[in-house]
């Protein structure tokens, strides 16, 4: 597969890449069979922003429980991001080369 290369290829990749996930075709196929339609797209959204608001509340309630080891490597924790993500990037930048 050849390298993306300019955003209107970025757009449609990131278009087609959304109906990869199933969740919506089941929501419609459910829709199809007579069930309320309101009533099911409200209670998948409400799952999502409860699912995303409890692993984001506990990210916070952990990291406020380790925050005072972690204190004096706080001033590297940008550099060793950085090496990260240099880390997971570079197989994409060689294959881009």
């Amino acid at each position: 597969m050849e390298p993306v290369k300019n955003l209107k290829e970025i757009a449609t990749f990131a278009f087609i890449l959304g109906f990869a996930h199933e969740e919506e075709f089941a929501l419609l196929a459910f829709c199809l069979n007579n069930v309320n339609c309101l009533l099911m797209m409200a209670s998948y959204a409400l799952a999502v922003t409860i699912s995303l608001v409890t692993i984001t509340l506990l990210s916070v309630y952990g990291y406020e429980k380790i925050k005072h080891k972690i204190e004096r490597y706080e001033h590297y924790l940008p550099k060793i991001s950085a090496v990260i993500l240099f880390i997971f990037a570079s197989p994409y930048l060689i294959k881009a080369l």
